[in-house]
């Protein structure tokens, strides 16, 4: 059985979705390559990728995570200007997601839409951003797709933190304008908001936590800060 799939393995025009079987447990760098008509990859069981599993991809319009938990040497894809938007499955099984494998792939991969499995008892989607379920009185923002097709968000009042890389990308080819951080947000971890560009933001949040490097930038030409609470608070 097939336990290893190596480099520049998988390369034909003609094939259109992938599918690993159970015995495949690591993907080498660039195993999935020049495939222009690839629709579907489904990861099946893998528990370990090499950065760049997917090298000249450009069509492939969604993708199913590992039914495990799985680890990610980087992102998922390398030198591609898509031709599609991206859906990103979650299975049920998947309880612990890398911090690699969501917000920093949206240089490369233009997520429009997260699912997640009926019964995965960590993570939800909820109008396509992916959340961890709440605990503890509070959520996390995991990923909000760059591509989702709306120009203005609220955070919603029952997250408490915005995660590594939940709004990565976010600049200018995003649809995403305006945003509205929340009231109960109190931590903003590394990275949420690196190369994320708004009109407007408006910070309803006393923040107590931004971990390094969380900056996004606001339109200069069309600036608009709107921070609600007391001096405590601090925009992002």
């Amino acid at each position: 059985p097939i336990e290893i799939v190596d480099k520049y393995a998988i390369g034909l025009d003609s094939i259109k979705k992938i599918t690993f079987g159970e015995t495949v447990k690591e993907l080498r760098s660039r195993c999935i390559f020049d495939t222009s008509n690839l629709e579907v990859i489904d990861f099946g069981h893998v528990e370990k990728m090499e950065a760049y599993v997917l090298f000249q991809c450009y069509s492939f319009n969604k993708i199913i995570l590992p039914r495990n938990n799985f680890e990610i040497n980087g992102q998922f894809q390398q030198h591609a200007v898509f031709q599609s938007k991206v859906t990103v499955e979650i299975p049920k099984e998947v309880t612990e997601l890398p911090k690699e494998a969501f917000g920093i792939d949206q240089s490369t991969m233009e997520v429009e839409k997260y699912i997640v499995e009926e019964g995965n008892p960590s993570y939800e989607a909820i109008d396509d951003v992916l959340y961890t379920k709440p605990q503890d009185g509070g959520r996390t923002l995991i990923g909000y797709p760059m591509y989702k097709p709306v120009e203005s968000f609220v955070i919603p009042e029952d997250v408490t933190t915005i995660g590594d890389n939940a709004f990565w990308f976010c600049c200018e080819k995003s649809p995403l304008k305006e945003l509205t951080i929340s009231k109960n947000v109190k931590t903003v971890e590394t990275l949420a908001f690196s190369y994320t560009r708004l009109d407007r933001l408006i910070l309803l949040a006393n923040i107590e936590t931004i971990m390094f490097s969380s900056s996004l930038s606001v339109n200069a030409t069309k600036a608009s800060i709107a921070s609600i609470p007391s001096s405590k608070s601090r925009s992002c």
